[in-house]
């Protein structure tokens, strides 16, 4: 355990997992396959079966890469990424849009009532994203330079 600090043995423990899962010949899913409209039924969430809630009360903020997205319904995205501890850790999106793209960030920070000292674990986490027009034809990118809280 470590006292507060970005939780960089997930990544570790990310990339091993991800040379692990090739070497077994397990297929990445692409974005073109993750936005397909077959997963729009919403079935496909984080393995621990519920999304995140969005909490904007953190501190320490940092953004989190995100690893794919999928179309839930025509105004609404469900966005996958690695997540920390539930006791530790909120997350909460950002968005801008414009007529071509969707920017989206996952900013990560410290709940309110987090331990002192938070474990180095990462989980599969998902976020529904809801947007302000129809996702239609646009593109899903990373949004740059969220906005963070100290």
């Amino acid at each position: 355990m470590k006292k507060r600090q970005p939780h960089l043995m997930m990544f570790s423990t990310l990339i091993a997992l991800g040379l692990t899962l090739t070497a077994c010949g397990h297929e990445q899913v692409s974005d073109d396959t993750a936005t397909s409209d077959a997963n729009s039924s919403g079935s496909s969430q984080s393995a621990s079966g519920a999304d995140d809630e969005q909490r904007t009360d953190t501190s320490d903020q940092r953004a989190v890469e995100w690893e794919r997205y999928e179309k839930v319904n025509d105004d609404t995205v469900r966005v996958f990424y690695l997540g920390g501890t539930e006791e530790c850790y909120g997350y909460h999106a950002q968005t801008t849009e414009s007529n071509d793209e969707v920017h989206i960030a996952i900013v990560e920070g410290y709940l309110p009532d987090a331990p002192e000292a938070c474990p180095d674990l990462g989980r599969e986490a998902s976020m529904l994203v809801k947007l302000d027009a129809p996702l239609g034809d646009r593109t899903v990118v990373a949004l740059e330079n969220p906005r963070l809280a100290d």
